[in-house]
């Protein structure tokens, strides 16, 4: 009995080649549109780590300075570093205390100040220097100057991150104090990522 033989044919060069190249077409369409929606989360991320990062610094400068005396407040926006200087009623704890007369009992001494980083972006510090003693009538601060209490060796405390500046202005009521920070987060877009926030704190006379 004859068997018949069955051939199998195989691709050609030219047909393979062409496979080749559809295939990176539709390779390269995928990479294209995985690169493009990677770029957008991380812009997106960037954005949300911002706003976050823009709403702890506000919530805690805000609230060290709530209530503070505004003789006692020290600004220096022009100097190296930049910042300011007030005195705090709030304890370890975050909460305020009274003396017998029902006065308002101030804990420590608060500078905040921006240390440089590099790439015109600053980190926001805190430093805070306790009165040996709780008193209604907190003194003079022991540091005459931003620079001096920065320098000090009292603990730095990171607060923000990624700040381009910070400006504060007193307004003419003598009892409002106008803030302006901007935070500037680097990506590898080359459109800025900057969010600004402005708000007004009032302090005591």
């Amino acid at each position: 009995m004859t068997k018949l033989r069955k051939k199998n044919k195989g691709m050609t060069l030219a047909e393979t080649m062409v496979y080749a190249v559809l295939l990176g077409i539709v390779l390269t369409g995928i990479y294209g549109v995985f690169v493009s929606s990677m770029k957008y989360f991380r812009v997106g991320e960037t954005r949300t780590v911002l706003h976050q990062n823009a709403l702890l610094v506000m919530s805690k400068l805000c609230g060290d300075m709530a209530g503070t005396r505004g003789s006692s407040i020290i600004i220096e926006t022009s100097q190296n570093p930049s910042g300011l200087i007030f005195v705090s009623a709030r304890n370890s704890n975050g909460n305020y205390e009274f003396d017998s007369d029902g006065q308002l009992k101030w804990q420590k001494w608060v500078c905040y100040y921006l240390k440089d980083i590099g790439n015109g972006r600053y980190d926001l510090m805190l430093k805070e220097s306790y009165l040996t003693t709780p008193s209604s009538d907190p003194g003079v601060c022991p540091y005459t100057s931003v620079q001096q209490f920065a320098q000090s060796s009292l603990k730095d405390i990171s607060v923000g991150r990624g700040m381009q500046s910070m400006t504060i202005v007193k307004a003419t009521d003598l009892q409002r104090y106008d803030f302006n920070l901007v935070f500037d987060q680097t990506t590898d877009t080359t459109k800025p990522n900057q969010l600004a926030v402005q708000t007004s704190i009032f302090v005591r006379n």
